[in-house]
Parts: structure tokens; C-alpha cells; sequence
């Protein structure tokens, strides 16, 4: 019977651990030498779309470093882009907030494409 509790124990352990991984891998996404640490999105009381978080550089610093989104409708098709420029360089290891937002077309927008460009 011990043996029974111990095996659930380890089963459920790694059972945490894996979840606890697969969260923390799509959690900081890479994206051209950039880390997404933080990445949220809401609707603020104008009814403008918001993405805010922060990323960190892990290259070289960069000067002109930008945010690019694409919005998609529920077919997938383009309803509108936004780029967000990062108001100073970027250097290595430095961690930058950032806010893209959106206000025109929202009730066509169903999901949107994050990147990062240098």
C-alpha cells in the first residue's frame, strides 16, 4: 500500500513538472534575438486593443528594434497592422516594456501575429 502512495506521488510530481515546463517554453518565446517575458492584451474604457509586456534583448544592442502586429478577422484574413518603435536603444540583457495598440476595425479583429524585427 505505501508503494501505491508513493507511486502517485512520483506520478504526479511529474505530471507538475512537465505542465510547469510547457508553460515556462511558451512563456519566453524567442523571437529574432528577443525574449517575450511578459505578454498580455485587454481592451482599456476607450475600447482601444492593447498588447503590453516586456522583452528582453538577447543579441547585440539594437537601435531600431520594433514591434510589428497583424490583425486577423475569423477567416484569417488581414484587417490592419500596428508598429510600435522602442523609443532608445535596446542593449544586451536590457529588458524594455511595451504597448501596441489598436483602434480602428476591432470587431474584425479575431487574433493577431506578434513579431519582432531588428
Amino acid at each position: 500500500m505505501k508503494r501505491a502512495y508513493i507511486l502517485i506521488a512520483v506520478l504526479l510530481l511529474a505530471v507538475f513538472s512537465y505542465l510547469v515546463y510547457q508553460y515556462s517554453y511558451f512563456a519566453y518565446d524567442e523571437i529574432n534575438g528577443f525574449v517575450i517575458l511578459e505578454q498580455k492584451d485587454f481592451m482599456d474604457n476607450k475600447g482601444w486593443l492593447h498588447i503590453t509586456g516586456k522583452v528582453k534583448n538577447m543579441e547585440e544592442p539594437e537601435e531600431k528594434a520594433r514591434i510589428l502586429v497583424e490583425f486577423y478577422n475569423k477567416d484569417n484574413q488581414s484587417v490592419g497592422k500596428t508598429v510600435y518603435y522602442f523609443d532608445e536603444n535596446i542593449s544586451k540583457g536590457e529588458v524594455k516594456d511595451y504597448d501596441v495598440f489598436k483602434i480602428d476595425n476591432l470587431d474584425q479583429v479575431d487574433t493577431y501575429k506578434f513579431t519582432i524585427e531588428r
